[in-house]
């Protein structure tokens, strides 16, 4: 994933927070706010991936960015995954 987002042009500091966003829209859906709070207060997630301290407009930011490439991001990654064999026969 940070090599796609690499290619679309995120900022080096939004690649880690874009990963962390996506994945906390995953396990905690909700708004930006909602999702702020659980990353901060609730989820260890930014110690996960090496964050500092994140305010609310630096998570609007990257979700504004990552809101750019919705179509394009699923589409590109399922693309890298096409040629991916999950079967054990190999």
């Amino acid at each position: 994933m940070e090599e796609l987002l690499r290619e679309l042009n995120f900022p080096e500091n939004h690649i880690k927070l874009a990963c962390a966003l996506i994945i906390g829209r995953m396990l905690s859906p909700g708004s930006e706010r909602h999702t702020h709070r659980w990353m901060t207060q609730v989820s260890s997630i930014l110690e996960l991936f090496r964050l500092q301290a994140l305010s609310l407009s630096m998570l609007y930011r990257c979700s504004d960015r990552l809101h750019k490439h919705r179509v394009e991001l699923p589409q590109r990654r399922n693309i890298r995954l096409e040629g991916l064999s999950l079967s054990s026969d190999n």
